[in-house]
């Protein structure tokens, strides 16, 4: 696999995981609501939405963990970087889509030096790794 397959993945993998998550909390949320705004039992027609309701939190769980073992992949790839600020470069750029100023901002230098020649460096090792590993 390439740098740019790699990222374009990593990106993808991490951003359905988010949107997953997110759907899976307003799922369960309209879930809870509408057993509290219940008073009496349920109707038929109650009972069926909070069923289907369980259905897709199953699904929306079972997707979120299959994704998970996914990201489980790209991280054991990028901890065999040997600088963990290259680490934290390629995660924030590539799989949070941080700006190069707040990544300069977490690791304490400029963002010309992150942008330029330590993003340039960052990206060699992990060529040099996804060489290996394919």
């Amino acid at each position: 696999m390439d740098f740019k397959t790699f990222c374009k993945r990593a990106f993808l993998i991490y951003e359905c995981i988010r949107d997953k998550e997110t759907s899976l909390e307003e799922i369960r949320s309209r879930a809870t609501y509408c057993t509290t705004v219940w008073d009496e039992a349920p109707s038929k027609a109650q009972a069926s939405r909070i069923e289907v309701f369980g259905t897709q939190a199953c699904e929306l769980d079972r997707q979120i963990v299959e994704l998970k073992s996914s990201a489980k992949e790209i991280e054991n790839i990028l901890e065999q970087l040997n600088d963990p600020k290259h680490k934290t470069l390629l995660e924030c750029r590539y799989i949070y889509n941080d700006y190069w100023s707040s990544i300069a901002f977490k690791l304490h230098l400029t963002s010309d030096h992150v942008r330029g020649r330590m993003h340039q460096q960052a990206i060699s090792e992990l060529e040099k790794i996804l060489e290996l590993t394919s």
